[in-house]
């Protein structure tokens, strides 16, 4: 198992070992929050947020002594709502949460590994975004996958 939550490597993953199921099935189970990266979102303290979740993450997989983690945490574009980062979206529910801050962490941790997001920062989306989003989050988590599986 591997956590890779140090900003001085760029990188904010947050793993699980590999399974022996087949990659569709991992997607169903792995809830993951998308993490907007872009300058706006960074300058309003995207990457304390992201680093905040991946280690509340941490923490709760080594407080419940499970082997492997219940969500993970990963770096993505920017999703046009510039003036309300950080944004952060979460798979499998197509949900986009704004104003996330390293406080959240705790309960957003608690959602994920629910597969939800956190309500209180969540947006209403149209159905049609949010199918795109959902289809767009998939791909991106098949990705950081087979990136952080080599």
């Amino acid at each position: 198992m591997s956590d890779n939550a140090s900003p001085a490597d760029g990188s904010i993953q947050v793993q699980t070992q590999r399974s022996d199921q087949p990659e569709e099935a991992q997607d169903a189970q792995e809830p993951w929050a998308f993490v907007c990266y872009a300058s706006s979102c960074r300058y309003s303290g995207a990457e304390a947020t992201a680093v905040a979740i991946a280690q509340e993450l941490r923490r709760r997989a080594d407080q419940s002594g499970q082997p492997q983690l219940e969500a993970h945490v990963g770096r993505a574009g920017c999703f046009g709502l510039c003036s309300s980062g950080p944004v952060v979206a979460t798979y499998p529910g197509g949900e986009m949460h704004i104003g996330v801050r390293p406080e959240d962490a705790r309960e957003m941790a608690a959602q994920l590994a629910q597969g939800k997001g956190l309500a209180r920062r969540a947006i209403q989306l149209p159905a049609w975004y949010q199918e795109y989003l959902r289809t767009t989050l998939a791909r991106l988590a098949g990705f950081a996958r087979r990136a952080t599986s080599r």
